[in-house]
């Protein structure tokens, strides 16, 4: 049995093996064994099978086909490919004189005929051009000019070459690559992201023909938890793309903007106008130029004080509340001395004044003695505060009792009290209040080393 007639055939068969299978059956007629061929995809990848070491072939030259049998069970998942793989030469010839039969010219025929539909097969899975375009071929670029590039179309339909290895169609490549076009994101909440596995170098770089001049960079300090890390820095660069240094450094954890290099911000000579404004040096100097300083200063215009009277006892009062104030306590004086002096036995001879503003309508005076005193025992004495008028005249004492039984040397000893002189008008210069003491014995000096007195006087 020969085969003459080749019906219509794709010439292909694909099996999908479930695991286990040997037998494929070949359902078109061929002539040899070698006329078929096996592909089989496995794990990823694609094999050739090798007749006689991988498979058998049976049916060859039967109208009806027949089949190839695997030498090893196919395994799940196995793809194999059969394929009509007729050779596409003419082998043998008839000679002159030779008898033509119709079975040699059936076979021959046959044979072209399943080499055309091998062509039909391999021409369906090529790319061809629609059935409407203009007539003419689609010629590739030169294999200099599309090595390493893709295959693209220019606007009329051309083929070009184009992109990097990793950038189809001119894209940018996503292991790097330069535009020489704008890049615009145009979304809703549009985000363009730098990420990296770790802390490391994340950076947006300005550049002049390539040359480095300023990059805004996240710093690849460690992240150690509580938002730390990461830190935020604008940098600068010289002519020759050399890093001079950051200007500034964003702290992630608490958003505070730090400047590092030796040069303070410039503001806009502008004054400020909300509570919070950061303003100018000059604005500041301006305005301390309207202030009294605290250590002394001389005012050019009246002190307005707020309406209201004083509350504490070292609150400024305006005008108005001092005038409010009754007639006969208008202003208060008050002297303080401080000394040392002696008591010696006897009658008082060391004595300190202390002189009375003049023309005060009430006098009101405290005092007290602080004595610090060295050697002497069992001493007593009096101590006496006095009144005196412009004519050194006495006009009222006050005397304290010095009670030291037990002195020691360094004792600190304290007498005093307050002492009061109510309604005693002192309507001349020269009156004074006279401290002075004496002892009443002579056992041993007594010298009182710190003495401090005061006197109050409200003048009308």
């Amino acid at each position: 049995m020969t085969i003459s007639l080749v019906p219509h055939d794709s010439r292909q068969r694909r099996f999908q093996m479930t695991g286990g299978e040997t037998v494929l059956p070949v359902t078109f007629p061929f002539f040899a064994a070698a006329d078929l061929l096996l592909l089989r995809h496995r794990g990823g990848s694609t094999a050739t099978l090798l007749l006689g070491a991988d498979y058998t072939v049976t049916g060859a030259g039967n109208p009806a086909g027949g089949a190839a049998t695997l030498t090893a069970p196919a395994q799940a998942g196995d793809l194999v490919v059969l394929l009509s793989a007729q050779p596409d030469a003419r082998a043998t010839g008839w000679a002159d004189g030779q008898a033509l039969t119709a079975a040699a010219l059936n076979a021959e025929f046959a044979r072209k005929w399943i080499g055309m539909q091998q062509m039909r097969r391999d021409l369906d899975r090529s790319v061809r051009l629609p059935a409407i375009d203009p007539p003419g071929g689609l010629e590739l670029p030169a294999a200099a000019s599309r090595a390493n590039r893709f295959l693209g179309f220019d606007g009329s339909g051309n083929a070009l070459a184009m992109g990097a290895p990793d950038a189809p169609l001119g894209a940018v490549a996503r292991t790097g690559d330069t535009m020489t076009g704008d890049l615009t994101i145009s979304k809703s909440n549009a985000i363009m992201g730098l990420s990296s596995p770790t802390p490391s170098v994340r950076a947006v770089r300005w550049r002049t023909n390539g040359v480095e001049r300023w990059g805004l960079t996240a710093y690849p300090t460690a992240e150690t938890g509580g938002n730390v890390g990461s830190e935020l820095h604008l940098e600068r660069y010289n002519d020759h793309g050399v890093f001079l240094g950051s200007i500034f450094q964003v702290n992630r954890a608490d958003g505070r903007l730090t400047f590092l290099e030796n040069a303070l911000p410039r503001l806009p000579g502008i004054d400020p106008t909300d509570p919070n404004d950061v303003t100018r040096r000059a604005y500041v100097d301006a305005q301390r130029d309207t202030r009294i300083a605290r250590t002394g200063d001389v005012m050019t215009g009246n002190l307005v004080l707020p309406a209201g009277g004083p509350v504490g006892s070292t609150d400024a009062a305006h005008r108005a509340y001092v005038d409010a104030i009754p007639a006969g306590k208008t202003s208060v004086h008050r002297n303080t001395w401080n000394g040392i002096f002696d008591l010696l036995p006897g009658t008082p001879t060391t004595f300190f004044d202390i002189l009375l503003p003049a023309n005060t309508a009430h006098v009101i005076g405290s005092g007290f003695v602080r004595m610090t005193h060295t050697g002497g025992t069992d001493v007593v004495g009096i101590f006496s505060v006095n009144l005196l008028n412009e004519a050194l005249t006495q006009v009222t004492q006050h005397n304290f009792a010095i009670l030291a039984s037990t002195s020691l040397t360094g004792i600190y000893v304290q007498t005093g009290g307050h002492v009061g002189f109510n309604n005693i008008p002192v309507n001349n210069n020269g009156w004074r209040l006279r401290f002075t003491g004496h002892k009443d014995n002579s056992s041993g000096p007594f010298n009182v080393n710190d003495y401090q007195a005061s006197i109050l006087c409200v003048q009308r």
